[in-house]
Formats: C-alpha cells, structure tokens, sequence
C-alpha cells in the first residue's frame, strides 16, 4: 500500500465557499470538505447554511450569514470570518442570482441588485481577502462565471453582463495577482441541473411568447456578411455538463491545482 501523500488532498486548508447554503456552492463545500479542508460557508439563509454544514464531512467548519449585495458590510464579514479561521487558502464564489426577462421588461433595479451580488460582491470579497496576513500561501480563486456570457441566450442579457463582468475581471486579477502567488480563475457552466430536459418554466414561458424563428440571431449580423458557424465545443458539449457535482469537480480540481 503506497504511503506517498495524496496530492488532491485539502488538510489544513480553510476554503471560504459563497452561496454554500445551496446548489453548486453547497456540492463544492460537500467536495472539499471531503479532500480534508475546512469550510467557511457564506450565505444568506441561516437555516439552509446550518443544513449545509450538517453535510460536511470532518470538523471544524463554520458558517456565517450576510447579504452580500449590502457592499460596505463585506469588508466587516471577511473579518469576522478569518478571526474564527485565520489565512484563507482558498475562495470559492458561488453566490449569485438569475433572472430570465427580455429586455423590454427588465427591471433595472432588479437589474442592479443583480450586478452587486454576482461582480461586485465577488471583487469586494477578493479585494479584502487578498490583503496580506488574511490568505495562505498559494491562494486560490475560483469564481462561477456562465456560459450565457459566452453564447447569447434569449431572456439572459442581464444576466450574462453580470457574469460577462466577472469573466473580464478574473482574467485582469489572475494577472494582476500572478507575481504573488495567487491564481484566479473562472467555471462557466452551461447547463443546469433542470435543463436536462424542459427549460425552466419561466425561460420557457419566455421563448414561448417570443415565438419560434428560423434563425433567432439573425438581426445581429449585419447584412453582407456570412452566416456564422455554430462553435463546435458548444455543439458538442455532453448534456450532463455543468451539473453541480461535475463542477464541484472542476472547481475542487483548481482549488488544488
């Protein structure tokens, strides 16, 4: 029996996972802890971060409940999370909210909240966690980005700005941190655990009413030029890509990468 250490494991390290009271944030804090580490879960419920925590293999986990769309309480939350759990050695930001609305019914203040818990709140958390003294030795990032940021989809221009935002960002702060020792990179999911078969009722609903169209992305391409060619890694992409456990996967992976 080999006695060599295993090298995906994650003893001794603290993750902090947003949005771990539910979905991939809470199958990411089940994978980690399971590798060893110790989890901070953020979220806002305080009943769905108990229940997260009740599933977490191994000790010393914790949880802390905050609205991160509140920005100048961020700041505040980071602290009261590394008095209990010192250095972080990795930072998972899984918080963030959908809407499924054309434009012509988006609600700007909705629209707003949108962008501060899924970009803003993300760079105010990286921004106090990377402060020096507060991170351990090879800090890793990982943010849940979309892949409704890469491929247009019909109801998500709000959205996949958000997450659009977040890809952008992670790109400048993986090179802005890279002579520190500290990575960051994104998982853009593209599809849900209910888009398997039916999209969801209020994505349906919504194409419903547009109606159907021979090329629904047509009035985006000017005139004179070649229709487009369908990207072949999104024609191809496996239907079971982006399930909670498959990025749990991915993003444990760069955690310990």
């Amino acid at each position: 029996m080999s006695t060599e250490p295993n090298p995906f494991s994650l003893c001794g390290r603290t993750i902090l996972v947003t949005g771990g009271s539910s979905g991939i944030g809470r199958a990411v804090a089940i994978g980690a802890a399971r590798m060893g580490a110790r989890i901070a879960v953020l979220g806002r419920t305080p009943d769905k971060v108990q229940e997260t925590l009740s599933l977490l293999e191994g000790t010393g986990h914790f949880g802390h409940v905050s609205d991160l769309t509140e920005i100048d309480g961020i700041e505040g939350d980071v602290q009261a999370l590394l008095d209990r759990s010192g250095p972080f050695a990795g930072f998972v930001h899984s918080a963030g909210a959908s809407d499924v609305t054309l434009l012509r019914d988006i609600d700007m203040k909705k629209a707003e909240g949108q962008m501060r818990l899924n970009w803003l709140s993300f760079m105010a958390l990286s921004q106090a966690v990377c402060r020096r003294g507060r991170y351990a030795p090879g800090l890793s990032v990982v943010a849940l980005a979309s892949i409704s940021a890469l491929a247009g989809q019909v109801g998500l221009s709000a959205y996949a700005g958000t997450k659009g935002a977040l890809i952008a960002s992670v790109r400048s702060l993986a090179a802005e941190y890279a002579p520190r020792g500290i990575r960051f990179n994104c998982i853009s999911p593209c599809r849900h655990p209910h888009a398997a078969g039916d999209p969801s009722p209020a994505r349906r609903g919504v194409v419903q009413e547009r109606g159907p169209r021979e090329n629904p992305t047509g009035a985006a391409r000017p005139r004179g030029r070649r229709r487009p060619r369908p990207v072949p890694a999104l024609r191809r992409q496996p239907a079971h890509y982006g399930h909670e456990h498959d990025c749990r996967r991915r993003m444990v992976a760069l955690l310990n990468s």
